[in-house]
């Protein structure tokens, strides 16, 4: 047997669709608990990302490069969220929202002006 990246790319998205899927039964039976469905959310996109990255010579480079990568961070994000949620602090959208525009803008820059890999693949493994 033999286990390169693309299969545990898969591994990742299978165990990100079976947490989405706890969180969010949990959070059919708590309704009041409104950060549940944000975080499933977050793991329904960590979930995605991989097979984006996994069908990168299939698919464009922006849907399997720039918003694969941009779903990851997204992930970060949407746990950052979930827990100013729990603890009742308030999160910070202007400064969210500024790093993840300047991320599009380097990593369209890296895919199509300056075709640079090692700037441009985030690794998760």
């Amino acid at each position: 047997m033999q286990l390169d990246y693309l299969t545990l790319l898969f591994c990742g998205s299978i165990v990100a669709v079976i947490t989405a899927t706890l969180i969010s039964c949990i959070a059919w039976y708590a309704k009041t608990q409104r950060f549940l469905n944000e975080l499933a959310l977050a793991f329904i996109g960590l979930a995605l990302a991989p097979l984006l990255i996994r069908h990168r010579e299939i698919w464009p480079d922006f849907a399997s490069i720039i918003v694969a990568n941009l779903l990851i961070l997204l992930w970060s994000a949407g746990i950052w969220l979930a827990i100013c949620r729990v603890t009742e602090q308030r999160f910070p959208t202007w400064w969210v929202g500024s790093t993840l525009t300047a991320f599009i803008a380097a990593m369209s820059y890296y895919t199509y002006w300056d075709y640079n890999t090692h700037f441009r693949v985030m690794r998760r493994c």
